[in-house]
């Protein structure tokens, strides 16, 4: 068995793709500029630069700052969903925030009604309560009902004369719920509202789809 081997150290011309009789002169410019590097314009890098800028501008920034204003809002519903606000709708009480709903049941005249069984209670077991309402020590902390009835008469030794004060009480202890006067108000609105609605219709206020038992 007879091997041929070919050696070609002879690199096709232009002219052999083409099959054209091309003059020769013509054919070696046209090898020269193919095998050259392109050189592009000396302005060219800004014009890119200036496209990419352009770029920047009118879709990747206003895209982030779409981005960031639904971000934001999301945060904020976050925020919302469990933050002490008052309620002071039936829409509301359907689906409260959750740090809300101990300050509804713990309220004597619901709790009063969850542990008579009237009332769904938000799916919570009475027995668990805790045996204070501190929501409500917390909101009267400091107050006076009868200011003129609470008055209490002090003779001043200095001017002989008779002065009134009143002594009024503030509970605190080392369990309380830390919270503000805005949120001890927003619990108080809260309150009266569901006074309101027991007293105006027979809706079951921590299922207000249901009626009371």
């Amino acid at each position: 068995m007879n091997i041929m081997t070919l050696q070609c150290n002879v690199i096709p011309t232009i002219g052999s793709f083409l099959n054209t009789a091309v003059p020769q002169e013509i054919l070696n410019s046209i090898s020269s500029v193919a095998s050259t590097n392109v050189s592009l314009p000396p302005n060219i890098a800004e014009f890119i630069e200036a496209g990419r800028q352009k770029f920047i501008n009118d879709i990747i920034n206003p895209l982030k700052e779409t981005l960031g204003i639904v971000r934001k809002k999301i945060n904020i519903q976050l925020d919302d969903a469990n933050t002490i606000r008052p309620l002071t709708s039936l829409e509301d009480l359907i689906n409260p925030p959750p740090v809300m709903i101990l300050p509804i049941v713990t309220f004597k005249p619901i709790r009063k009604l969850l542990e008579e069984g009237r009332i769904d209670g938000y799916g919570i077991n009475p027995q668990y309560l805790p045996e204070e309402d501190v929501y409500d020590r917390l909101i009267n902390n400091g107050k006076v009902d009868d200011i003129l009835n609470s008055l209490l008469p002090k003779k001043n030794k200095e001017t002989d004369e008779t002065e009134y004060y009143i002594i009024h009480r503030n509970v605190i202890t080392s369990e309380d719920p830390d919270l503000t006067f805005e949120e001890l108000d927003a619990i108080e609105e809260t309150r009266e509202f569901l006074l309101e609605v027991l007293r105006t219709t027979q809706v079951d206020p921590t299922n207000p789809s249901k009626m009371r038992g």
